[in-house]
């Protein structure tokens, strides 16, 4: 019961950002260690793609290229650029929002669950809009 939940309030928030996601966007999902506990990633992944959204799944230690990749398309006017990520990937999916904004490129969407640390729970980097989904602090919207 809960992934639908899940999966159905992310795919609403994708979807009052901005219909532009599907036309020219990218959401990158990053899973967490050894890509094996993030499963759930894949699955959205694939209902985005269906859906006709351009989404990904990368593991979180590449947030740095990714960040780099991202900001070119987005300064490219091919954005809105959302991330989301799990555990070790909801750190790096802020890791990489912050990146981005170093490099002048806006993230409109930030979306995390189950970070590993608190210190991830407060995005810094300015995007749009921001949903944490934690153990440690419950949900926050921003």
């Amino acid at each position: 019961m809960r992934k639908p939940l899940l999966f159905a309030a992310v795919l609403l928030a994708i979807t009052a950002l901005s219909g532009r996601a599907q036309a020219s966007g990218h959401i990158y999902l990053l899973r967490g260690l050894a890509g094996i506990f993030s499963t759930g990633l894949d699955v959205i992944d694939e209902k985005l793609v269906q859906r006709g959204y351009n989404a990904t799944v990368h593991s979180y230690d590449f947030y740095n290229s990714l960040a780099e990749e991202a900001a070119r398309l987005q300064k490219s006017g091919k954005g809105p650029i959302i991330i989301m990520g799990h555990s070790l990937g909801a750190d790096a999916a802020i890791y990489m929002a912050e990146k981005m904004k170093t490099l002048g490129a806006p993230v409109a969407l930030v979306v995390t669950f189950g970070p590993t640390t608190k210190s991830s729970g407060a995005v810094k980097c300015g995007p749009s809009r921001q949903l944490l989904y934690g153990q440690h602090f419950g949900i926050k919207r921003g």
